[in-house]
């Protein structure tokens, strides 16, 4: 549970006027740990974000890695870089890479196109309601 930033703040000066953590403890009726959580070197008592582990991918060799295999899959990224496939989806996000997309156009052939209608223009005669 965590603690107000009031609460803090008293539980700091009572450690700084030299009462045992113990007996702030039992006087604000907290049973976590309060010399640990109240360090005498910490002077923001706010929340803070304690940052995250440093990532196991590479940047520069995911880079280079997508050149050479652009088909690759995230699993078979993440078997290659020792990672979870989340963590190749979140560095290739990170590194500007989207969704393979299917660059190939495909042109359009007349003549099926014109079958294709007059068959749905059949159908639509004969299934019309008169």
């Amino acid at each position: 549970m965590a603690l107000s930033i009031d609460l803090r703040k008293r539980i700091r000066n009572g450690l700084d006027q030299g009462i045992a953590p113990a007996t702030l403890a039992v006087s604000f009726k907290w049973a976590g740990p309060l010399s640990i959580a109240f360090k005498p070197a910490a002077n923001n008592l706010g929340h803070h974000c304690r940052g995250t582990k440093p990532s196991k991918i590479d940047r520069a060799v995911l880079e280079k890695h997508v050149a050479e295999f652009p088909n690759a899959t995230l699993k078979e990224r993440a078997v290659f870089f020792g990672a979870s496939a989340a963590g190749v989806f979140y560095a290739l996000n990170t590194s500007g890479f989207s969704y393979k997309k299917d660059a190939r156009f495909r042109e359009r052939d007349e003549a099926k196109r014109a079958a294709y209608a007059e068959q749905r223009n059949g159908l639509r005669t004969r299934t019309a309601f008169t």
